[in-house]
């Protein structure tokens, strides 16, 4: 099911950010892997596939949030951001 919705996720940041750019509008799509409040909470044999070998921490993917809302990245639209620590194994 992830697998799905993040696909159909992704096509339609691609067609928003197209539809709407012209009016400054943008979207971008952030791609976490396991979050957790307390990372150190997770068990190893959880995390043994990611290679940084932890999970998020929720105020690591809220940063990146808020790098995407922020000036820094007002070029920035129709982007499918991975922050999974490494996990996707595609390009």
């Amino acid at each position: 099911m992830s697998v799905t919705m993040r696909a159909a996720l992704a096509s339609f940041t691609k067609l928003y950010a197209n539809e709407y750019g012209p009016q400054g509008v943008r979207m971008n799509n952030v791609l976490t892997g396991l979050t957790k409040d307390d990372p150190s909470v997770v068990p190893a044999e959880w995390t043994s596939g990611i290679p940084l070998r932890r999970a998020q921490s929720t105020a690591e993917a809220a940063r990146i949030v808020r790098f995407l809302a922020g000036e820094e990245s007002a070029y920035m639209t129709g982007q499918n951001l991975r922050v999974d620590g490494g996990e996707t194994k595609s390009v």
